[in-house]
């Protein structure tokens, strides 16, 4: 009876260790994501996405899942990891207050990173979404493109994310 415990435990751990080498943790199963409805503020196509979304009750959740491809041109205080995540509401207040962008009129060629937003565990808001050193924006098919106005605030609210160590989530 040991020996099938021991032999059991040891297959079980050779078989999580191989998907942890075999896949990019965290797994992340995914749900209906629809892109949401994006409205200019003013006639200079100004907006803010996540302005409506009361931050101040309930329970709140931001996720920012990056591509592979993004991860390394994350930015460099940043900690590399594919899914950040964050439910302080009192830094998601900051975050909704910084988060305005200015359509460009173009379109960004790739965009494979998501920013998704929850609000009592209902997907409200989720876009294509480019974080670097150099550029924060949003890309919509509603949209085009659109490029953050106070990327040095957006920067430092999305450090204040924490990194998912779940093996698997849904999103």
């Amino acid at each position: 009876m040991k020996k099938i415990i021991i032999i059991s435990l040891t297959v079980f751990v050779i078989v999580l260790a191989s998907l942890y080498f075999l896949f990019d943790f965290p797994i992340i199963l995914n749900g209906n994501q629809k892109e949401s409805l994006i409205e200019s503020d003013t006639a200079d196509n100004i907006f803010n996405p996540i302005k409506s979304i009361d931050f101040n009750t309930g329970n709140n959740r931001v996720y920012l899942y990056f591509g592979n491809a993004d991860i390394a041109e994350l930015p460099k205080k940043m900690i590399k990891s594919k899914l950040f995540e964050c439910s302080n509401n009192e830094i998601l207040q900051d975050l909704k207050r910084d988060f305005i962008f200015k359509k460009s009129g173009g379109d960004m060629s790739t965009c494979e990173s998501k920013l998704l937003v929850y609000k009592n565990d209902k997907l409200v808001f989720c876009t294509s979404f480019v974080l670097t050193d150099n550029v924060i924006g949003l890309q919509n098919s509603l949209a085009g493109w659109a490029d953050a106005l106070n990327q040095e605030n957006l920067k430092n609210n999305f450090l204040k994310f924490k990194p998912t160590r779940k093996i698997f989530i849904k999103l």
